[in-house]
């Protein structure tokens, strides 16, 4: 456990030292491009998210369950990855035109082109990053992303000053992924190869397809959203909708991030050392809970106010979207770490027979709701959210053992910590309401009621949540000195 805690420390660390440059970056980028400017970027952000999910065709997860990684079969990985990334570059290049088209936006072209480049230099590192996760060599992980974040940081924000308007956010990709690549070969371990091969390739791509079909459904899925509203209305409503959704990124940046590039070798880990990873996804479950459900909650409540202070007044349309998307996300966590624990028992058919029917729910209720307008789109959203979690409910109690009673006796101290949470804000913002010359102040005042409820409530609980922020804090502060 010592190790899974210090990984994580160095996870923590590096999601918040990318969380800080992109919350600036967010707040000065929502305050140099129009809606329109970023809702052409986000399209063509969703399709290339798309393109790089199939690209990676499970090299990450393939190498970290791999229990005998010879040079050889890495070469193999290498190889495969390298003519899949080239073969989807090209098809996201060559769709380019016929898109922009289709959604009657040229500008998404110039998008797509600048991110298929990115697509074929991403295959020079991406097999020495998952050795380091497998590893759990996460110290240079966290020096290669910090260099690649200031990079794509710096290059976002010039290029956005200097006029380049949403190409800015497209090459300040690019200019990451080079970084990432340049001091990944830098710093390329013995055990991984340098030159690529397909000898041994067939275990790859067996493996692979599983992995990217459930890693390309739920990037559909995530990427739904905007796909729709882009063809159905326009690109300011995908601005709009994607502004709305950012809220929820701050949270997948804090949180998220920190615990995914651990789940699934903490789950091998534990399926090896005791064939069931039942115990480790409830207390997962109760982990995330505990810190994802009492911070949506209050985002929910202050939404008006997150959304002037990061974004800015113009964009006061998307505040009602937020709100929605918050009751979104404290569904969708409940359960989000329950793809690593059915991988971990190999199951990744049943994995990605969930995910294609989780996000079928997701899009259909986005587009029998979307005659509503942007808000109908986010309830149908939140609908079929909810019928998927069902599915998800089932999954676990026929694959991991964990039944719909378990959950809800390890989940019950989340849902007072989150309770506990929110009521002091409710209040707050009752007797204070927010207004064009007051928001900063109740929003510090907010923020420090609602941290200070948390961290008493949590104690007072004795929620597990508790234990862990300590000991976390410890090691941080440990890893920081040294």
């Amino acid at each position: 456990m010592a190790d899974i805690r210090r990984a994580l420390s160095l996870t923590a660390l590096d999601s918040y030292l990318s969380a800080a440059l992109q919350i600036v970056s967010t707040a000065v980028i929502a305050r140099l491009l129009t809606p329109a400017d970023l809702g052409t970027y986000a399209v063509g952000a969703v399709f290339a998210a798309l393109a790089s999910t199939l690209r990676d065709f499970g090299v990450v997860s393939f190498v970290i369950q791999e229990k005998h990684p010879t040079r050889e079969l890495l070469r193999a990985v290498l190889g495969v990855n390298m003519a899949v990334s080239w073969a989807i570059g090209a098809v996201l290049a060559l769709a380019a035109q016929p898109l922009a088209r289709f959604y009657q936006t040229p500008g998404l072209a110039d998008v797509m082109m600048i991110q298929a480049l990115g697509l074929a230099l991403i295959p020079f590192g991406a097999v020495t990053m998952a050795w380091f996760r497998r590893e759990m060599m996460f110290q240079s992980i966290v020096i290669i992303h910090l260099v690649a974040n200031i990079v794509s940081f710096v290059v976002a924000i010039g290029m956005a000053w200097l006029g380049f308007g949403y190409v800015s956010l497209a090459w300040s990709s690019i200019a990451g992924i080079a970084a990432t690549v340049l001091i990944a070969t830098w710093k390329r371990p013995p055990a991984v190869p340098r030159w690529p091969s397909l000898r041994g390739a067939s275990r790859v791509l067996s493996f692979g397809a599983y992995i990217s079909s459930i890693q390309t459904f739920g990037q559909i899925g995530r990427g739904a959203p905007e796909l729709i509203i882009g063809r159905a209305q326009d690109m300011a409503g995908v601005g709009l909708f994607s502004r709305a959704q950012g809220l929820v990124e701050l949270f997948n940046m804090l949180v998220i991030r920190v615990i995914w590039p651990v789940c699934l070798p903490y789950f091998a880990a534990e399926v090896r050392a005791t064939g069931s990873p039942r115990a480790a996804q409830l207390r997962a479950m109760q982990l995330i809970t505990g810190l994802g459900w009492p911070f949506f909650a209050v985002v929910g409540l202050v939404a008006d106010i997150a959304i002037r202070i990061v974004y800015g007044p113009q964009w006061g349309e998307a505040v009602p979207l937020a709100r929605i998307i918050c009751a979104v996300a404290f569904l969708d966590i409940t359960f989000i770490t329950g793809w690593e624990a059915l991988l971990s028992l190999g199951m990744a058919a049943t994995a990605n027979r969930l995910q294609i029917q989780i996000q079928l729910l997701r899009m259909a209720g986005l587009c029998v709701a979307f005659v509503f307008g942007l808000e109908g789109a986010a309830w149908g959203l939140l609908a079929g959210t909810v019928l998927g979690l069902l599915l998800f409910a089932h999954a676990m109690k026929t694959c991991v053992g964990i039944d719909l009673q378990a959950s809800v006796r390890g989940l019950r101290p989340s849902m007072l910590l989150a309770a506990a949470t929110a009521a002091p804000v409710a209040a707050l913002v009752l007797v204070w309401p927010v207004t064009d010359t007051n928001y900063l102040g109740v929003g510090l005042a907010t923020a420090v009621l609602a941290s200070t409820a948390w961290v008493v409530s949590a104690g007072w609980l004795a929620h597990p949540i508790a234990t862990e922020y300590g000991k976390a804090w410890t090691a941080l502060r440990a890893l920081v000195r040294r």
